[in-house]
């Protein structure tokens, strides 16, 4: 039962709902500019070795896939079977590689302020999200068409 102690102040229930309606809308904006800054310029650069690797690879069938990547192996083949199933749903091109990788970039900063606050509270949280979202290696790494996002 919740007693009434100033009529002036929001109730402990009011003051948790509304910190909670913060902290989403603290998310959603980071997770705004994670996309932002990782669409910023996508197929501004060419392609390297390792994005041409992926692409190719990802062309073949399942089979001739397994088969490359398992003599290859330094590259992971969980993020070529990915791939080769986003060329199905969305095309072939440098851009469609490359967002397979934006949205594991936005994905990784729900994941590490989930972590983050599930292991240290919500502000370390939004604080780990926020260094991944501007971070120049998390932004490189996420406008590449490799698995390191």
């Amino acid at each position: 039962m919740e007693t009434v102690s100033d009529p002036g102040r929001p109730s402990v229930k009011a003051r948790r709902r509304l910190s909670h309606t913060l902290v989403a809308a603290a998310v959603l904006a980071l997770l705004l500019v994670a996309a932002a800054l990782r669409l910023y310029r996508l197929d501004g650069q060419g392609i390297d070795d390792n994005e041409a690797f992926s692409m190719v690879t990802s062309r073949l069938s399942m089979r001739e896939m397994t088969v490359r990547v398992i003599q290859d192996i330094v590259h992971p083949p969980l993020y070529q079977y990915a791939l080769h199933w986003w060329f199905g749903v969305f095309g072939f091109g440098i851009f469609q590689a490359r967002m397979l990788s934006v949205v594991f970039g936005i994905a990784a900063v729900v994941m590490v302020y989930w972590l983050g606050s599930l292991t240290f509270g919500r502000r370390t949280g939004l604080i780990a999200a926020l260094l991944l979202t501007v971070s120049q290696l998390g932004v490189a790494y996420s406008q590449e068409s490799r698995s390191y996002a």
